[in-house]
């Protein structure tokens, strides 16, 4: 249908090793899909925003301190993703530095790009979850500053990559042959073989200079399961699985809301604010108007 917004598709690494992703993510696309569901409707697929839910929230991603000499700290993780588990769910967040409340500002770092670039030995396809304008895979191919944006004091950002490893680096269960490593709690995991997943690349200037630093930051897979992951990991994932379930996702898999309250109900944590509470009744409310997705 012409202006449908479609979600991305897996590409191939070997011609598409290259990916990036917009910095400036808003959240607003939260506050639009609340404001439907309480109201008993579902939301159109165009509002529903997956990289606005998962950015709604507040992560304990590690900021720089002051003394540190890079402005912008990387969280990166991967572990099995909960709704297809052969695949692998990658992690990117960045974070500013935080300064003292009087030199609050854009004082942090100017003209910000990140580049993703996958190992073909290790992913087979990967497909960025959200984002769905600009493309993924062929901007910003050659490290330019399309795309680049100022990061204030404290400022973070959340993405999320859906990879299919190689066949060479996944683990099957067949019959009664089973890899003396897939065991309950890494089965469908790749192969831990300690070679380099994708490596992020991140571009900025200083807020008084005029020379780009690059920061290269490599991520290895060491086969950890979803139910090992980080609490902040499997609450965002849960976020966005709550997306591609209301976007009607043709990438959601067998997934269903109930999956999401169980994905995200362990993972609520101290929740200051009560922005996860809310989260966890929102998907309840959800569970009302799409009764087929229990």
């Amino acid at each position: 249908m012409a202006g449908a917004v479609l979600d991305h598709a897996f590409l191939p690494s070997e011609q598409n090793p290259l990916s990036s992703f917009p910095l400036d993510a808003g959240s607003s696309g939260y506050a639009n899909v609340r404001r439907f569901l309480l109201d008993g409707r579902r939301p159109p697929r165009a509002v529903v925003r997956l990289e606005e839910l998962v950015n709604y929230f507040t992560y304990n991603y590690t900021a720089p301190k002051p003394e540190d000499k890079e402005p912008l700290a990387a969280s990166l993780e991967v572990a099995s993703a909960p709704w297809e588990p052969l695949h692998r769910l990658v992690r990117i967040a960045l974070k500013a530095r935080e300064q003292p409340a009087g030199e609050r500002g854009t004082v942090v770092a100017r003209n910000v790009a990140i580049q993703v670039e996958f190992n073909p030995a290790q992913v087979q396809a990967y497909r960025l979850l959200g984002y769905e304008n600009p493309k993924p895979g062929l901007e910003n191919r050659d490290g330019d500053k399309s795309g680049a944006v100022d990061f204030e004091s404290g400022h973070a950002v959340t993405a999320f990559y859906e990879i299919v490893p190689t066949a060479g680096n996944r683990i099957a269960e067949t019959g009664d042959r089973k890899d003396k490593r897939a065991d309950s709690s890494v089965s469908g995991i790749p192969n831990p073989i300690l070679q380099k997943l994708l490596t992020v690349k991140i571009r900025y200037q200083a807020p008084d200079g005029a020379e780009s630093r690059l920061l290269e930051l490599p991520l290895t897979d060491q086969g950890t399961a979803f139910a090992d992951a980080s609490r902040d990991f499997r609450f965002a994932a849960a976020v966005a699985e709550f997306g591609l379930i209301l976007r009607d996702s043709p990438y959601k898999s067998g997934a269903t809301l109930a999956d999401v309250l169980r994905w995200a109900e362990p993972a609520t944590g101290l929740d200051l604010g009560g922005a996860r509470s809310e989260f966890i009744s929102l998907v309840k409310r959800a569970e009302t108007i799409l009764p087929s997705q229990g």
